[in-house]
């Protein structure tokens, strides 16, 4: 209907123009009254006003029904589309899985450690993924990642991949750095032995102490076998570069086990320092940045740093204050201990902000003296 009536429109505004035309514009002898051109053109208006009504009453019933049916396409599609963004983001998973495999087989463990990080992204919805990823990983697609039915399998796979790669990592470590300590009747003896192959070296202790990494185990070992019994017992140390043709650093400490309270086997303050360095030196192989603000070293600071300080202090350093004015003058003892807390404050075991208790010792030096010289 709607056609017609435009097509009789149309019809209708060329006779009106020629009509005008010839009247207005060409001056042409015209026989054709106005009336019948007003009485068709109110004609015309009656049925448009009418078609208006109905497109305005029936139209809007059609629309409703079109508009319900767009609506119900648009629900499927956006449905399809969730399924294929489901889909996706389960056959990245396996596709990062292969790729797990593939490095391993090249022992590459900083390459599968970035992968296994990547799966964990992708199985828990952690934001740590990259830009191209995170458009996969939606919270609607993760929410309907998480309902599937194969979502617990490929977190027990996952899980079972971390563990490997931390199985795999610690195994490698304790190969290039041999810790081992032998226990008799009445003494110790510790040795660390450290590779020297530096690349290999820093690729595993870089993936492996990254979290969850929990370092409690080598912290105690360092702690109680060779930072302890270094501050509080006579101890030989035996220090080399030369092991395995050069390809590790060894240090060796022997110590007595037996408890004494005899002042008289106290070590010198300056005997305990160096040796404590030679302890960071063969470890310092190990001290390699693992993020964009932590070292190795000062992992294990977290760990040991309270209790080394401490002992430092109260055991070895407090004894060491001369007792004479003799002593004093020839004493280097302040000068000692800000260079050894230099060193740790190098070697990030300390920060210096906040560990404060080898400064606060320099500090108080003058009133240390003054109290062993009155006493």
């Amino acid at each position: 209907a709607i056609l017609k009536v435009l097509t009789r429109v149309n019809r209708f505004q060329l006779r009106v123009r020629k009509h005008i035309d010839d009247n207005y514009t060409e001056f042409m002898p015209n026989h054709t009254s106005p009336d019948i051109f007003l009485e068709e053109s109110a004609s015309l208006n009656r049925e448009i006003h009418d078609l208006l009504e109905t497109v305005g009453s029936e139209g809007l019933g059609a629309l409703d029904e079109a508009n319900a049916k767009l609506a119900d396409s648009g629900r499927q599609l956006r449905e399809i589309l969730l399924g294929l963004g489901v889909s996706e983001h389960v056959l990245r998973i396996d596709e990062l899985f292969q790729c797990v495999e593939e490095a391993k087989a090249t022992k590459n463990y900083l390459v599968i450690l970035d992968l296994v990080g990547r799966l964990r992204a992708f199985i828990y919805g952690d934001d740590s993924v990259d830009a191209q990823d995170a458009q996969v990983a939606t919270p609607e697609v993760q929410r309907i990642f998480q309902a599937l039915e194969c979502y617990e399998t490929i977190k027990v796979k996952y899980h079972v991949q971390a563990h490997l790669l931390q199985q795999s990592l610690q195994e490698r470590f304790d190969r290039l750095v041999q810790l081992q300590c032998k226990s008799f009747p009445t003494s110790r003896c510790v040795t660390l032995q450290v590779s020297r192959d530096q690349t290999q070296l820093q690729e595993v202790v870089q993936a492996l102490f990254q979290e969850p990494y929990n370092p409690v185990r080598l912290c105690e070992f360092l702690l109680d076998t060779c930072i302890e019994p270094l501050i509080l017992r006579p101890v030989m140390a035996e220090y080399s570069e030369e092991v395995d043709g050069g390809s590790y650093v060894r240090l060796s400490l022997s110590y007595a086990t037996k408890e004494s309270s005899s002042s008289q086997l106290r070590p010198n303050y300056k005997q305990v320092l160096e040796n404590l360095k030679l302890l960071l030196q063969t470890l310092a192989g190990i001290n390699c940045s693992v993020s964009s603000e932590q070292h190795v070293f000062g992992i294990i600071g977290d760990h040991v740093k309270d209790k080394m300080l401490q002992l430092l202090v109260d055991e070895c350093l407090i004894p060491a204050v001369p007792e004479t004015m003799e002593e004093y003058q020839a004493s280097t003892l302040c000068e000692d201990v800000t260079q050894l807390e230099q060193l740790l404050v190098d070697s990030f075991i300390i920060n210096p902000e906040h560990d404060r208790a080898l400064g606060q010792f320099v500090e108080q030096y003058e009133t240390y003296y003054r109290n062993r010289l009155f006493r």
